[in-house]
């Protein structure tokens, strides 16, 4: 084999290898660059979801300790109110204990051994009772 023959034989393999390259890289049928590509997308989606999600925690907590503040002010405003340590009248706790057992469909009231005109006696369901 001459020289001459080895160096063409050479320069053909080198460019049968440089064209097989071009056209893996360009069609890119093992979708290397799509994967890549959707990797990418992914983590931006998942940094943008996690950002909307601790906008939405700290709006919802934000939110939350505005509300208990308010109810704080308007239970302290209705506990400084003339007459809000007055016992009930009777006719009007009746009224309201029958008010909220048909809006809870039970009992809410306790009658059993306890004065209904303090206002003290323990009503079912609050929170505050024992």
């Amino acid at each position: 084999m001459t020289p001459l023959r080895l160096a063409l034989g050479g320069a053909a393999a080198l460019v049968l290898i440089l064209v097989i390259g071009i056209v893996l890289y360009n069609f890119d049928p093992f979708g290397r660059r799509k994967n890549a590509e959707q990797r990418a997308e992914n983590a931006t989606t998942q940094a943008v979801t996690s950002e909307v999600v601790a906008k939405a925690t700290d709006t919802h907590h934000t939110e939350t300790i505005v509300i208990r503040e308010r109810a704080d002010r308007a239970i302290q405003t209705v506990d400084r109110a003339p007459g809000a340590d007055d016992p009930i009248d009777l006719d009007r706790r009746a009224t309201l204990c029958a008010a909220l057992a048909s809006v809870r469909n039970s009992v809410v009231c306790e009658t059993d051994g306890d004065d209904p005109g303090n206002s003290e006696s323990p009503v079912q369901g609050s929170e505050d009772a024992p």
